[in-house]
């Protein structure tokens, strides 16, 4: 009886031990698990803290230029950088100016309504990657600010800019 115990005593240890050692596995492969998230969520909340500088440098510099009419000139630029524009704008409260020229050729009246075009083409753009439209404004101001005024550097007037809206902006629209 005594041999028969101590077989079940061994047995009962080493069915312990076993299971001790799948613990001690498991356990080591759930902390490894978790300082993966932990860097993952360490990467996510510098890009978080991050995304509001590189959301006013984009604003800032970046631009949409169009040929004479509404046609982008660089579509793929273009597309890259609303594609940026249009995923730090969804994860922020800010709120954008989308602002359409046109270069001299023309008159005031068909200048005015080709960059207000380019303008809507812009938002209408965004709101297609996901941005609410309540927070863009269109503002044409045709060739009121024109990076050129004549030759091949005209073309560079034939864009659209964006700008920062002030605090309450869009509340009295």
């Amino acid at each position: 009886y005594r041999v028969e115990r101590d077989v079940k005593t061994v047995a009962a240890t080493e069915s312990m031990r076993e299971e001790s050692l799948r613990a001690q596995a498991r356990l080591a492969r759930l902390q490894s698990k978790l300082e993966q998230s932990t860097a993952s969520l360490d990467r996510l909340r510098a890009e978080l803290d991050a995304a509001p500088s590189r959301l006013r440098r984009l604003i800032d510099h970046f631009v949409v230029f169009f040929t004479e009419q509404e046609t982008l000139v660089d579509p793929a630029a273009a597309n890259a950088g609303l594609d940026e524009l249009a995923r730090l704008l969804k994860n922020s409260d800010e709120e954008l100016r989308v602002v359409g020229y046109a270069d001299e050729v023309g008159t005031a009246a068909s200048n005015r309504a080709v960059s207000r075009r380019r303008a809507e083409k812009v938002v209408a753009m965004l709101v297609e990657r996901g941005v609410a439209r309540d927070k863009l404004a269109i503002v044409p101001r045709s060739t009121l600010v024109p990076i050129a005024e004549t030759g091949v550097g005209a073309a560079r007037s034939r864009r659209v800019a964006f700008e920062r809206a002030y605090d309450g902006e869009f509340g009295i629209r």
